[in-house]
């Protein structure tokens, strides 16, 4: 007889499931008849408040507080955890690998913890649909999300990133991704996440637009409280080239600190608030908060998202120094200290003019006076001076010369300008400049700006 789509497709791997799926449903049944007649402890109540039935089992947050029940004692955990041992496929997403085991098939430990996960997110996501009595079909049909996940090798899902810090008139659709108006809901999963402090959430919730990458492949790991998941490296790549782009056109704008990831199709996950919908913080999140929460909002219009993305793009094929100078320039506008985003403005300024042991402060401020003066920026000598002091200024914080300010002030055409911001809007124009120049090569600047500028001025003056 055909399987129909309402069964799941490892019809043994469901019945091992299913049992202990049960057993945590009858408890949680029991825990539900104590909280109507008043007697549920107010510690169990709090636990499930904030995270699911499946707190009354287990909860690795807060040790035992709050926990009624042990998922040690769940009735057919064993057998489910002896299974999964010999099934490849989900003992990768619920073990550590262990390369010294001599029999191969079991170079991964399996957390028996991380197993109780799959009944016990089952029974919490049918609970939370206030059914009391268990319908076999109805459990049936909400297990396939979850066997989708333990028993897919493809699994795909929308990312989304909050843009903080950058203020849209609109929403774009690019080929790769999309920047789409944030709505309560959107704003929800990353400001109720379990791992947002009450302080942060604030700073955190304040976007109205999000970076939206349609139906990619994730990479993902364990199950329930246990569960991670990301996009593939080229995902983490396309993020933080289209930041580093938004940052060229508006330095000192957009950041990002969160990701969620929601599934497509299966369920690794479960929360009361988000559903299926996964979110962390990326591990820099509390630097970027400290150092960009509290400036102020920039305008992003239409000109300047078309050439973030622009940016963006060419950024994954472009020269590697440029690479590393449009890095730099998002770890500058994440500093606190001046001393600190001078050298990373100064390395990023190095990685495109030439940092060789031939370059000399002389040769590098002659090419950024011809290259800036090619963008736009006008006087060339006093540019040349600028960058000059800058350099001044960079190798007194980094030779360790005593004084407090150290000439941080310079001054073009005598109106005076803070070294930090004079290098980060040159950085930002050189950045501009080379990710608009088709081959751009540090090696071949003189070449291209400076003799060639030369060669223009001799053939006007004859």
């Amino acid at each position: 007889m055909p399987r129909t789509l309402n069964l799941p497709k490892d019809q043994a791997l469901w019945k091992l499931v299913e049992r202990p799926t049960r057993d945590a449903l009858t408890k949680i049944r029991l825990y539900q008849q104590a909280l109507e007649v008043g007697t549920a402890p107010l510690d169990a109540q709090a636990s499930v408040a904030r995270y699911g039935y499946k707190a009354l089992f287990a909860n690795p947050w807060i040790a035992t507080a709050g926990t009624l029940y042990s998922y040690k004692d769940l009735d057919g955990l064993a057998e489910l955890v002896a299974a999964i041992q010999e099934s490849p496929i989900i003992a990768s997403k619920l073990g550590r690998s262990d390369p010294a085991a001599e029999d191969s098939s079991r170079q991964t430990n399996i957390h028996a913890h991380e197993v109780a996960m799959i009944p016990l997110v089952l029974a919490d996501r049918y609970t939370a649909r206030n059914r009391k009595a268990i319908d076999n079909d109805t459990l049936a049909r909400l297990y396939l999300d979850q066997e989708a996940y333990l028993l897919g090798t493809d699994l795909r899902a929308d990312i989304i990133v909050p843009i903080l810090g950058a203020q849209l008139a609109k929403g774009y659709r690019f080929k790769e991704f999309s920047v789409t108006k944030a709505t309560p809901e959107t704003r929800s999963i990353f400001v109720k996440a379990q791992d947002i402090s009450p302080m942060d959430a604030p700073d955190l919730g304040r976007f109205d637009y999000a970076m939206l990458i349609r139906n990619t492949p994730v990479d993902v790991v364990g199950h329930g409280y246990y569960f991670g998941a990301g996009p593939h490296e080229d995902g983490y790549n396309l993020i933080a080239k289209f930041f580093e782009g938004l940052n060229i056109v508006a330095p000192r704008g957009a950041w990002y600190a969160q990701l969620a990831v929601r599934p497509r199709g299966w369920a690794g996950f479960f929360e009361n608030t988000r559903g299926s919908t996964f979110s962390f913080l990326f591990r820099d999140y509390i630097t970027r908060v400290i150092n960009r929460a509290h400036g102020h909002c920039i305008d992003i219009d239409n000109k300047r998202m078309i050439a973030a993305h622009r940016y963006g793009l060419a950024l994954g094929n472009c020269h590697p120094n440029v690479r590393v100078a449009a890095e730099r320039l998002m770890h500058a506008c994440e500093r606190s200290s001046d001393a600190d985003t001078i050298v990373d403005l100064c390395i990023g300024i190095e990685a495109i003019l030439g940092s060789g042991f031939g370059e000399t402060v002389h040769k590098l401020c002659m090419r950024a006076a011809a290259m800036l003066t090619q963008a736009g920026w006008k006087d060339s000598q006093s540019l040349y001076n600028a960058m000059r002091d800058t350099y001044s200024y960079r190798s007194k914080i980094v030779h360790g010369v005593p004084g407090p300010h150290k000439q941080s002030v310079l001054r073009i055409d005598k109106v005076p300008y803070d070294a930090s911001r004079f290098a980060l809007a040159a950085l930002s124009s050189l950045l501009e400049l080379t990710l608009s120049t088709e081959g751009f090569d540090p090696n071949r600047i003189d070449e291209k700006f400076i003799f060639a500028a030369l060669d223009v001025a001799g053939a006007q003056s004859r």
